[in-house]
């Protein structure tokens, strides 16, 4: 067996343990827990991902705001949070199975931007040993939670979520120090108005702490809001598109639900189980249990806060004027970073060509070699290729474009 079947079959095996219980499926349900009051608390504004507040919503305390009960007995209420997935003793098992060390540099242990020990496994380069120099290196890895996420060439990989090593804490991710700045002045205007500091506007939502801009609605004594806003806020790594028929909301890294609309009535209302304007939706996380539940309207795809706690297991407060949505109580806090998926994470990727000549594309970080791949000449010579036909010439601003030959001039 080549070393390259051996890593496919390695990081294979590796991927079907780690996605065990990644389940995409439709749900509908919910059940009515106690009041959970949680404390607000203080913001952080700290470049590092810190131990922010865990502020699981407001709190009854101020006499403010209060936990919306539904009364439900079947609900996804209270079995969807990350510290209770039923998959966790699997998640487990893997990061055990490979028996991580830190990766050192040369002032010590590795982190990555985000604020994770960077790990590789002996087992792995036991399992590559006697490799072809320069092919087949065994992965680095970090902890996220309870899960082990590869990281390759500097890059996590991205799964919509990332969380403290332990913990489960989520770290929220931006792209930019602006984004950053946006997403701190969210932070403490919610807070603000969670404390009871600040009176917040009729209409307006609170997503795990953070004031948005989005507005909900009441309809026949319910609560309403847009669900595809909403679960883009929470995870955006889905977006909504009207043309698929449904809308896709992650509660955590390893589900996807997927609520249908009333375009799904013509692209294929047999998977959702439509009948009239109501589809069946059915428990996750080994809550079985299932109920007809409303089809959204595919332009507005507006969802009551009863079906939403139901289905996705979050729980609503409100103090007669604003709305707060807890997706789940490790996401309520201020840890963020700047990493933009695919980018270096501080690691530096550089071309450097050996004593024999040839070419290759090196990843180091803090001094240490954490990844390198050797260029053939073939890979240069595209490179090459498509750096010369990008700096091409263009039409000169102001100038008529270049007629286009058409297909029977071509001929």
């Amino acid at each position: 067996m080549t070393n390259s079947n051996k890593r496919l079959i390695l990081y294979g095996l590796t991927a079907v343990i780690i996605i065990i219980g990644v389940i995409a499926m439709l749900v509908v349900g919910g059940r009515g827990a106690k009041d959970v009051p949680a404390p607000s608390t203080s913001s952080s504004s700290q470049s590092e991902p810190t131990s922010g507040s865990m502020d699981t919503g407001p709190s009854d305390e101020n006499g403010t705001f209060h936990e919306i009960e539904f009364g439900d007995t079947e609900t996804m209420l209270g079995h969807s949070e990350y510290a209770s997935l039923n998959i966790k003793e699997d998640q487990l098992s893997v990061v055990d199975s490979k028996q991580l060390v830190p990766v050192q540099g040369d002032s010590g242990p590795i982190k990555t931007e985000t604020g994770h020990q960077l790990y590789r496994s002996p087992v792995e380069e036991e399992f590559y040993a006697g490799a072809e120099e320069g092919t087949d290196e065994p992965a680095n890895y970090i902890i996220s939670g309870y899960s082990l996420m590869l990281v390759q060439n500097g890059v996590i990989e991205d799964r919509g979520f990332l969380r403290e090593e332990g913990t489960g804490e989520r770290i929220h991710v931006v792209q930019n120090s602006t984004a950053k700045d946006n997403f701190l002045k969210a932070w403490n205007d919610g807070q603000a108005i969670l404390n009871g500091d600040t009176q917040g506007e009729k209409g307006s939502i609170i997503i795990d702490g953070c004031l948005t801009s989005y507005q909900y609605t009441e309809k026949n004594g319910e609560i309403y809001f847009n669900l595809a806003e909403v679960a883009n806020e929470i995870c955006s790594i889905a977006p909504y598109k009207e043309e698929s028929g449904y809308v896709t909301v992650y509660p955590n890294e390893f589900f996807s639900i997927q609520i249908p609309t009333t375009a799904a009535a013509g692209i294929n209302p047999e998977a959702f189980n439509i009948v009239g304007d109501t589809f069946l939706f059915r428990g996750w996380n080994g809550n079985n249990f299932e109920y007809r539940a409303p089809v959204l309207d595919y332009l507005h795809p507006e969802i009551s806060a009863h079906n939403a706690s139901r289905m996705f297991g979050w729980r609503f407060y409100t103090d007669g004027e604003v709305l707060s949505i807890v997706s789940d109580p490790l996401n309520v806090n201020d840890n963020v970073v700047i990493y933009a998926n695919g980018g270096s994470m501080g690691y530096q990727t550089v071309l450097e060509q050996d004593a024999d000549g040839r070419m290759w594309m090196r990843t180091y970080a803090d001094g240490v070699l954490v990844d390198e791949m050797e260029l053939t000449q073939e890979m240069v010579d595209a490179a090459v290729t498509d750096t010369e036909q990008s700096e091409a010439p263009t039409e000169t601003p102001g100038e008529p474009p270049a007629e286009i030959p058409s297909e029977a001039a071509t001929e």
